[in-house]
């Protein structure tokens, strides 16, 4: 299955190559346009969110995720969720429990343990 990354390189994502995007640390996997018009993954739906739309008028009426939070270290990941430090609606089992890649939906797959 083609898939793309999507990360610190959010700009491949205005037009991916390929059907299948794929955001960063493998926290969701789906067909390109199910993931742009129906994000499962709160770091997924920020994202998008920060990816600047080509109409001005659309631009200004549109809402930024901005994430809070700590930033993990690479070199000493928290327990849990490696997003939680950050997640607008992580819960006590988000800080425990590294949430597994499930498929949510027919085709469209999310690690996040309250989304689907």
């Amino acid at each position: 299955m083609p898939t793309e990354r999507i990360g610190y390189d959010y700009v491949n994502a205005l037009n991916p190559p390929n059907d299948d995007v794929r955001v960063r640390r493998v926290v969701e996997l789906a067909p390109r346009d199910k993931l742009f018009r129906e994000p499962l993954h709160p770091y997924t739906e920020a994202l998008i969110s920060a990816i600047p739309l080509p109409d001005p008028v659309a631009q200004r009426k549109r809402t930024r995720i901005i994430l809070k939070g700590e930033l993990p270290k690479p070199t000493a990941p928290p327990p849990g969720s490696p997003f939680h430090t950050r997640c607008p609606i992580a819960i006590a089992q988000c800080r425990e429990i590294v949430p597994p890649m499930e498929e949510k939906r027919s085709g469209h797959w999310a690690a996040c343990h309250l989304r689907g």
